[in-house]
């Protein structure tokens, strides 16, 4: 239960439901400091996602389950692709996450030939924490991304990853065979097909679990050429340290 809650709180990749469990798992809405540590913000590369029919699609969800969800969830929709951690000056603990770290993933963004591509948002589903759209990328490109920064910087998350589109996290422990009948009553159209141009590394602030998420940096993958979207906030978190990362990005 620790682990699952963990995860949730870091809410980049909620915990499949695990066999013999049979409720959801409730989120709670406080400071985790034993979490955090005092480091303000998390950090993760996601694809921000912005589509009237997928905002449909969640709507539907969450009148579904109204009553059953964790309110004041505020994260637009994304699709996460990689956990990176807590942004720091120095790294000390293994969820740390240098500047050196940011600046060998998008080097390694920009070696690759990955280009544009699409991914397919289908129907709902849950995972113990949280109520969820599924993601096919059929081209596998969200793989292909992963296991170059795996390759390059290898990261400390070795949580299972199944691509989503997280519609809302749950307020209490509640019957998953409730839950799963609810989203089977929930309108599906077919699979709704979106175009990946970009890939943005984002932020959020540690203490808030359903927080909004800014893009700080994003990617474009055509041409492969990253841009500082938030210097400001990239300098309160990496210092000085910013400096060479924002004339590669500039370059």
């Amino acid at each position: 239960m620790a682990a699952d809650r963990a995860l949730i709180r870091a809410d980049p990749q909620p915990v499949v439901t695990a066999p013999g469990r049979d409720c959801t798992i409730a989120s709670q809405q406080r400071d985790f400091s034993e979490w955090h540590l005092g480091r303000p913000h998390f950090a993760v590369w996601a694809l921000a996602l912005e589509d009237p029919a997928l905002d449909v699609r969640l709507r539907h969800v969450r009148t579904a389950l109204d009553g059953h969800l964790l309110r004041g969830y505020e994260r637009q929709p994304h699709i996460t692709v990689h956990v990176c951690g807590f942004p720091t000056t120095t790294a000390r603990r293994n969820d740390d996450f240098a500047v050196d770290e940011l600046k060998v993933q998008i080097g390694a963004l920009v070696q690759s030939d990955i280009v544009a591509f699409d991914v397919h948002v289908g129907e709902p589903f849950t995972f113990t924490s949280a109520a969820c759209l599924s993601v096919e990328d059929a081209a596998g490109s969200l793989t292909r991304i992963r296991s170059l920064w795996e390759r390059a910087a290898p990261t400390w998350d070795r949580t299972h990853y199944v691509p989503h589109v997280t519609a809302g996290l749950y307020a209490g422990a509640w019957p998953l065979a409730e839950i799963e009948a609810r989203l089977r009553s929930t309108p599906c159209p077919s699979p709704l097909a979106l175009r990946v141009r970009s890939v943005d590394w984002m932020c959020y602030e540690s203490a808030r679990i359903a927080g909004p998420m800014r893009t700080l940096i994003r990617f474009d993958l055509e041409p492969r050429k990253a841009h500082v979207v938030d210097g400001k906030r990239l300098r309160r978190m990496f210092g000085q340290g910013i400096d060479q990362l924002e004339q590669a990005c500039s370059s």
